[in-house]
C-alpha cells in the first residue's frame, strides 16, 4: 500500500513597498535627495509596523543631509539612509513581546536616525512613545525634537523660579519659540535675540511676543540705549541658551552677566571662548545623548507634560505644512525661514 506524506508547504513573505526619501552621500539636500520605493522589512515580535502620518524637517535634518559636523550626532550609521529625525506615526501592527502600545495607537520617536522621511517602517518599539490621538497632527509630528530640547534645557541646568530671567539667542528657531512659551508656563521672563536678516523679521518679531516672549530685539539693536534700558530693569538672566552661530554668541556673551551659566545646544557650531572670558559655566546639551541614557519613564513624564501644554494652548509652533512628495521642493524654496515644515504623507490622515 501506498503511503501519502505531505509535503512542507513552502511559504511565500509578502513583499511591501513604501515610498521613502533616501541619500547615499552627503551634499545640497535637495542634490543628495531621492525619492523612491523601497521594501519594507518584515517585523520581529519586538517590532511595530508603523504607517508614517507626518514628518516634521528640522535645522538638524538638513545639516544631516549636508554633512555638517555640527549634526554628527544625528548622523545615520551607515548609507544609503532614510532621513528624518522627528515625526508621527500610527501603528498598523505590534509584535507578540510589546507591550503597552498597540495597533491604532500614534506614535513619535524617542531615538534620533529613526528615518521618518518615508510612508511605512518597522521599528523596534522601545524607540517610540505613544501621544494621545487628540493633538494636532503636525505638532505631534515636531515634538519630539525643537520642543523636547527646550524642555531639557530649561530643567537640567539651573533651578528657574517665577520672575526669572532667560537670556537667549536663536530666538525665533524651532527651539528658541519652545523655549519662549515653555518660559512663559513657567512664570519666567525671556529676552530673545533674533536675527533680522530675513524679510519676515517684523512678522518674527511680533509672533515671538504673541508667544509669551517678554522682550525680542534683532542682535544689531542689543548695544542701543533704549535696550540697555529695559536690561537694566529686569533681573540678571539667571540662564544663558545659545543657539546661534559664532557672531552671535559673541552677541550673547557681550550681554551675559559674569558667571552666568550659559548653555549650547548645537555643539561643533559655536566656539564658546568669548563666554569663557567672563567667567561663564559654559556647557552643552545633546539631545541624542540625552535619550540614549534616559529611562523610558523619565521621557514618558516629559512626553505627558509637553502634550498636556499642547492640549491647553500653552505650546504651539509656527509651522509650514507641504504635501510629502512636495518635500524637496519646499526646501529648495526656503521655507524653513522662521517657519518649520511638516510633510503630510497622506491627506486624509488628520
Amino acid at each position: 500500500m501506498y503511503s501519502i506524506r505531505a509535503l512542507p508547504r513552502q511559504t511565500r513573505q509578502i513583499r511591501t513597498l513604501a515610498t521613502a526619501y533616501t541619500y547615499t552621500s552627503p551634499g545640497a539636500p535637495t542634490a543628495v535627495l531621492s525619492r523612491e520605493q523601497r521594501q519594507v522589512p518584515q517585523p520581529s515580535d519586538s517590532d511595530l509596523s508603523l504607517k508614517w502620518l507626518a514628518a516634521g524637517v528640522d535645522p538638524v535634518d538638513l545639516a544631516t543631509l549636508s554633512g555638517s559636523p555640527s549634526a554628527a550626532a544625528y548622523a545615520p550609521t551607515a548609507l544609503p539612509a532614510v532621513p528624518g529625525n522627528e515625526g508621527v506615526a500610527r501603528v498598523t501592527a505590534a509584535g507578540a513581546e510589546v507591550n503597552g502600545i498597540s495597533e491604532g495607537d500614534l506614535v513619535i520617536p524617542i531615538k534620533t536616525s529613526l528615518g521618518t522621511w518615508c510612508e511605512s517602517s518597522v521599528i523596534d518599539h522601545s524607540h517610540v512613545i505613544p501621544v494621545p490621538k487628540s493633538i494636532r497632527l503636525e505638532l505631534a509630528a515636531t515634538l519630539s525634537a525643537s520642543p523636547f530640547t527646550a524642555y531639557r534645557i530649561l530643567r537640567d541646568f539651573v533651578t528657574l523660579s517665577p520672575g526669572d530671567v532667560i537670556l537667549q539667542n536663536a530666538g525665533s528657531t524651532p527651539v528658541g519659540t519652545a523655549i519662549v512659551q515653555l518660559a512663559k508656563a513657567m512664570g519666567v521672563q525671556t529676552i530673545s535675540l533674533v536675527n533680522t536678516s530675513s524679510a519676515d523679521y517684523a512678522p518674527t518679531v511680533e509672533r515671538l511676543k504673541l508667544m509669551g516672549g517678554d522682550v525680542v530685539i534683532g542682535e544689531p539693536y542689543v548695544s542701543t540705549h533704549g535696550f540697555q534700558q529695559v536690561l537694566s530693569d529686569m533681573p540678571k538672566p539667571s540662564l544663558i541658551i545659545n543657539g546661534g552661530d559664532e557672531a552671535s554668541c559673541a552677541t550673547l556673551a557681550a550681554l551675559a552677566p559674569e558667571g552666568s551659566t550659559v548653555v549650547t545646544y548645537c555643539p561643533g557650531v559655536v566656539d564658546t571662548a568669548a563666554l569663557t572670558s567672563k567667567s561663564c559655566k559654559p556647557t552643552t546639551f545633546s539631545l541624542p545623548d540625552w535619550l540614549e541614557q534616559t529611562d523610558r519613564a523619565q521621557v514618558q513624564n516629559m512626553v505627558i507634560d509637553l502634550t498636556n501644554m499642547i492640549e491647553s494652548g500653552q505650546l504651539t509652533a509656527w509651522l509650514q505644512r507641504v504635501k510629502f512628495d512636495q518635500l524637496p521642493a519646499a526646501i529648495q524654496q526656503g521655507g524653513m525661514v522662521n517657519r518649520k515644515l511638516v510633510a503630510v504623507m497622506d491627506a486624509q490622515s488628520s
